[in-house]
């Protein structure tokens, strides 16, 4: 039995692909009013989400005020330079001592917050006191913070304290933009936050000149390990 041998099955696939490649060379790419009306509004979506996106990428902050803030690494070390490095080093045991007003521990904490008495918990309570001191920041500043000068601020009720802080011509001149006004105020080894017990004081005269560097710089103090 002779099976005839036809080539026209064979020659079909090859034929379509030929004139799919012609037809596709000779088409000329759409302009975008072209496009169907669904690739277009794919498109469209997808360009609104990007923008989106993007705007929302611009706009991002980090944390750095409000309920979540929590002090970075450079204010934590300074805090701890300044106020008690030998214990931060390990090179002291956390024991209380006479402050101007009250009994302090840890790093310039009052000793009546220790509970557990520990190095560790000196340092939460150090990050405690930063957070409301921050709260005070975000309450009585009206003018837009860096990182670095809100972290002077800090420092700044910190070591003074809120009522301080909130009465003074310092925050005055801050809250008017008389940024110099407020700097003389704030950190001026004459006119600044520099009594202790009605008398100028070496230790704070160095402190205030630290924070100025951090507002002015972000150049921060450290004597950590």
């Amino acid at each position: 039995m002779i099976h005839k041998i036809t080539f026209i099955p064979l020659l079909l696939p090859t034929v379509f692909l030929v004139v799919s490649v012609l037809v596709w060379a000779g088409t000329v790419c759409p302009e975008p009013d072209n496009k169907p009306k669904l690739v277009k509004a794919r498109e469209e979506l997808k360009s609104k989400n990007t923008v989106a996106e993007n705007k929302a990428i611009l706009t991002y902050k980090p944390i750095n005020s409000g309920e979540h803030w929590r002090p970075d690494e450079n204010l934590t070390a300074f805090i701890k330079s300044i106020e008690n490095h030998p214990l931060a080093n390990g090179k002291a045991k956390l024991v209380s001592y006479k402050d101007y007003g009250y009994i302090a521990k840890g790093y310039g904490t009052r000793a009546k917050h220790f509970k557990k008495h520990t190095v560790e918990e000196a340092e939460q309570i150090m990050i405690h006191e930063l957070r409301l001191s921050n709260k005070v920041v975000d309450q009585h500043v009206k003018i837009k913070l860096n990182q670095h000068q809100r972290n002077a601020l800090v420092s700044l009720v910190y070591n003074i304290g809120p009522y301080a802080f909130r009465t003074s011509a310092a925050l005055k001149a801050l809250n008017a933009g008389d940024i110099e006004e407020f700097k003389i105020q704030a950190f001026d080894p004459r006119k600044g936050f520099v009594c202790a017990g009605g008398r100028h004081n070496k230790g704070l005269i160095v402190r205030r000149a630290h924070e100025k560097a951090i507002w002015d710089k972000g150049k921060y103090y450290s004597q950590l390990m």
